[in-house]
């Protein structure tokens, strides 16, 4: 035991919990601690960004977090297997690093296949940390002013936005449209008193929408998509991407219904996939 919590919510750390720690604690001890909580972070980012990706993709986050020159493959396996199985959200095949839930029917694969041959968005130590802590891109400004809106305009408690903000960029990042995220709110019941906080919504979650990272664009945004396969003369919003890549203007969302095939590319129904927990 480390702490001991009384029921005045007094916090003691017992003698013996902190005499066994000041033993341990030596600068080994911290370094392999570091390792292994920015491992399990960048793996973490696996699951939300890509499904899968090869062991250099994650060998290479993994060494832009620590802000190291090099890692060496061994050094990054050796790390790889110090996270705690039943914490890994991963595993290690074919010199690839699996999201554990995408193994179910091999979804890992149709997955890689609606990815096509979009390159891997590698984010740096920052990023990394937002979603990791906050369960969404806390600090992308886009979720900002969304997180605006449903304070100022709609009035939601803080804690209540935070929650719904989790829900709607997981929903967002594995391709939900717009007829999804106006399912949740009237599930939630949020009302929108009036047209134009209706409107003013539209235009919000269009921006969130082009900024969310999506994992069918392996880490990448609507916009930077937009920006890679477009020319020039040809770019203008809303650049809302379907799949890597292509790139066209989206003016009018279908609506994903329980038993329609998860956008995801999962083979799964949608109500057993991205909209369980809806």
């Amino acid at each position: 035991m480390y702490i001991v919590l009384y029921e005045d919510d007094f916090v003691e750390v017992p003698k013996e919990a902190a005499e066994a720690y000041a033993k341990i604690n030596t600068p080994e001890y911290q370094k392999t601690r570091r390792e292994v909580s920015w491992m399990y972070r960048c793996l973490r980012i696996v699951g939300i960004f890509y499904g899968t990706a090869p062991v250099r993709i994650v060998r290479r986050m993994y060494r832009n977090a620590l802000g190291h020159s090099t890692v060496s493959r061994e050094d990054f396996i050796e790390v790889f297997q110090k996270v705690p199985e039943e914490e890994n959200p991963c595993i290690l095949r074919d010199n690839k690093i699996i999201k554990k839930d995408a193994l179910e029917n091999e979804i890992y694969l149709k997955v890689e296949q609606r990815q096509g041959d979009a390159d891997f968005y590698i984010p740096e130590a920052g990023e990394i940390l937002d979603y990791t802590e906050k369960g969404y891109p806390a600090k992308d400004q886009s979720y900002r002013k969304l997180r605006r809106f449903l304070s100022e305009t709609l009035h939601l408690q803080a804690e209540y936005i935070e929650e719904l903000l989790k829900v709607l960029w997981r929903c967002i990042s594995m391709g939900a449209g717009l007829s999804d995220i106006m399912d949740i709110f009237q599930e939630q019941e949020i009302i929108f008193d009036t047209e134009e906080a209706l409107q003013e919504f539209a235009t919000v979650i269009q921006e969130v929408n082009n900024n969310t990272r999506m994992l069918l664009h392996r880490g990448h945004t609507a916009n930077e998509m937009t920006d890679k396969y477009l020319p020039l003369t040809e770019r203008r919003m809303p650049k809302i991407v379907p799949a890597a890549g292509t790139a066209e203007t989206v003016t009018r969302v279908k609506k994903i219904y329980p038993n329609d095939p998860c956008p995801c590319g999962s083979g799964k129904k949608y109500k057993k996939c991205c909209g369980k927990n809806k």
